[in-house]
């Protein structure tokens, strides 16, 4: 009897429960899903290589740089980036980092820079490399444990079905807006604004792949069928008139240990005759003034 009485008491209060829920947090649990989705449909790939180009801006420096790049990228932190330009015919820079530790190469003045690559900002590297690994290789997990409400559609297309969100937050707090493709569920913008409603940082992926069936992590899980990788990468930081843009054009993912070790080390480095300098040193030409 005590039994029959708890259950019709737990069905009682569930309906109650469901009765009092307003249709805003209806919404919002429904907003909530699809960004949680969004991120789950993005492949988390453990590394990758590739060929593309890249652009680096900086107008608050007049600082503008446009190469084309062979990258190899590797959770946590490695990255190599070699960068030419006229058609290969020069190499811009050659750089190196594993972990927290970075060489840079400029061969056409045989300087090799090395140091902590934070030391980076003190040169004429306007980018953080370990934005580019984590941006690259898979989505911010941290978005997960977030609220979001919809406050819209955006008008970037003639047929336009993105679909923009906001992290529910509190006056006074920083948040972030998400623009999310409304056919294929992927992320599309990720929006960071600070206390003061001022946005500080952007990131944009566009040209998504579907990645293929049955292919596997290094730690053994699937990526998934249905998961989507953006080629296509621009990461924006508008209070500092910064921007770094990445576009592959071909790339391979989650590639043997043995075949990513070979990327750890620079080719054609002379060390008896190379001029050794400190990372923080650093100065890269540019090609011109920003635009």
């Amino acid at each position: 009897m005590f039994a029959r009485f708890t259950a019709a008491l737990c069905v009682v209060a569930s309906v109650f429960f469901i009765a009092c829920q307003t249709p805003e947090s209806v919404i919002n649990q429904e907003a909530t899903a699809l960004v949680n989705d969004a991120i789950e449909n993005r492949a988390n790939l453990e590394n990758m290589t590739g060929t593309g180009e890249m652009k680096i801006v900086d107008q608050g420096s007049d600082f503008s740089l446009s190469v084309k790049v062979d990258m190899v990228a590797q959770n946590p932190g490695n990255l190599r980036i070699r960068a030419t330009k006229l058609a290969d015919a020069i190499v811009a820079f050659d750089m190196l980092m594993q972990g927290s530790n970075a060489a840079f190469f400029i061969p056409t003045r045989n300087m090799l820079y090395t140091g902590n690559i934070d030391n980076l900002k003190s040169g004429g590297v306007n980018f953080s490399p370990h934005a580019v690994i984590s941006r690259i290789l898979r989505s911010d997990r941290g978005l997960l444990d977030r609220r979001w409400k919809m406050i819209g559609q955006s008008k970037e297309g003639l047929f336009s079905n993105n679909l923009v969100l906001e992290q529910i937050h509190s006056k006074g707090q920083q948040y972030v807006r998400i623009h999310i493709d409304g056919q294929r569920k992927v992320l599309l913008k990720v929006l960071h604004f600070n206390s003061q409603d001022k946005l500080y940082f952007e990131e944009e992926y566009n040209g998504y792949q579907e990645i293929k069936s049955g292919q596997t992590t290094l730690s053994g899980k699937s990526v998934g069928t249905g998961s989507f990788f953006p080629t296509r990468f621009l990461l924006r930081w508008p209070d500092k008139e910064r921007y770094v843009k990445v576009t592959l054009r071909r790339y391979e993912y989650n590639q043997p240990q043995n075949v990513i070790e070979q990327f750890w080390t620079i080719d054609d480095l002379d060390m008896d005759s190379v001029v050794k300098k400190s990372l923080s040193q650093i100065q890269v030409e540019s090609d011109a003034k920003a635009n």
